[in-house]
């Protein structure tokens, strides 16, 4: 039950794999900062940040995508006049 649901918050917001991936890969680089390896800390941090781009540009598609298919069903019932 709870795999379904899931697997619908993912169809309805692309993005959030993306998204939970860049919190999990700025947690990583954090941890490797402190241990004192400034540069994977530095590698790690780069693929989170574009894991977060790929985030918000999957979301932003899926905004303008319901957006266009919402405007398209309301354009194709008939117009009622009171």
């Amino acid at each position: 039950m709870r795999f379904d649901q899931l697997k619908r918050d993912f169809k309805a917001n692309p993005g959030t794999p993306f998204i939970i991936t860049f919190m999990v890969f700025l947690e990583h680089a954090g941890v490797l900062l402190a241990a004192g390896v400034p540069d994977a800390a530095d590698n790690v941090a780069i693929y989170a940040f574009y894991s977060l781009f790929l985030g918000i540009a999957f979301q932003i598609g899926s905004v303008v995508w319901d957006g266009r298919k919402h405007s398209r069903s309301n354009n194709n019932r008939p117009s009622q006049s009171p």
